[in-house]
């Protein structure tokens, strides 16, 4: 990451709040589980991509986004040891990003 992300509601830089963390990424249709159902839409969001980041947060609003997850995932919905690797890292209490 080249320079620290900026809030521009609150005109401050982000700053490292958690490092190494485990974010999933979804995608709308696939096998299962089931991860997300968006009740607006009626999409259903499975495992796709398992990823690691930096999560960094505004000091003023406290929003936090994730930074620095490179190009490389850690697991791929297809590779035999994606769901030993997302359970290890919290399952289903990782963060699951429902966007694409």
């Amino acid at each position: 990451m080249s320079g620290k992300p900026v809030c521009l509601a609150c005109g401050l830089f982000f700053t490292p709040h958690k490092t190494g963390i485990t974010w999933e990424e979804g995608m709308p249709h696939g096998s299962s589980p089931l991860r997300y159902y968006d009740p607006d839409t009626g999409n259903k969001w499975h495992s796709y991509k398992l990823w690691r980041g930096d999560v960094y947060k505004c000091r003023g609003c406290e929003t936090e986004i994730i930074v620095g997850h490179g190009q490389q995932p850690v697991a791929i919905q297809h590779e035999p040891n994606y769901e030993q690797e997302r359970l290890a890292c919290g399952g289903d209490a990782i963060p699951f990003v429902h966007d694409c």
